[in-house]
């Protein structure tokens, strides 16, 4: 109980700051997903994209990011409780042992599209974020070409006489 009025003081405390559809937008990657900013702070996904939804040029990527966000709720929401009720059933004694294992499999396989619609939502996302950004005059320095390092595995032998590098395999990995 204390932890979700916590999150709803934090909620409501204003430390997410709304959307400002006349200043670019930036996204900063994560292990964890994605934190969009503006120069105001931090914003909420849910109201910037809602915001980013009046903006012609993002508006297609912006219904396509709800199919996939609402889609990847739906998964979640049914993949947990099939999973869970499956677990049940397996855990039960005298439980039947063909029905638990079927809804875990289900479950499972629910958390899999629930994943993939997740990438395709944060795809969407930054999309949206692009062709928002599109109207915006760049100060950035224009973009340098780097090369990479050869790969270590770019020096093992092909099977033809030849390396991984020289048969164009070094940077396919």
């Amino acid at each position: 109980m204390r932890l979700a009025l916590a999150a709803t003081a934090l909620a409501l405390s204003g430390c997410l700051a709304t959307t400002d559809v006349s200043r670019p937008i930036t996204i900063e990657h994560h292990w964890y997903g994605e934190t969009y900013r503006q120069e105001n702070g931090r914003l909420q996904q849910l109201d910037m994209m809602s915001a980013l939804g009046t903006r012609d040029a993002a508006r297609p990527h912006v219904e396509r990011w709800r199919r996939y966000f609402y889609g990847t709720m739906a998964s979640a929401v049914v993949g947990g409780g099939t999973l869970g009720y499956g677990l049940g059933t397996l855990a039960r004694p005298g439980g039947d042992r063909e029905l638990g294992w079927a809804l875990v499999g289900v479950g499972a396989g629910l958390f899999v599209a629930m994943e993939v619609m997740s990438m395709a939502s944060a795809s969407a996302a930054e999309d949206a974020i692009a062709a928002h950004n599109a109207s915006f005059p760049s100060t950035a320095p224009p973009a340098v070409s780097c090369r990479l390092p050869t790969p270590w595995f770019a020096a093992l032998p092909d099977g033809r006489g030849g390396t991984a590098g020289s048969a164009g395999l070094g940077g396919s990995f």
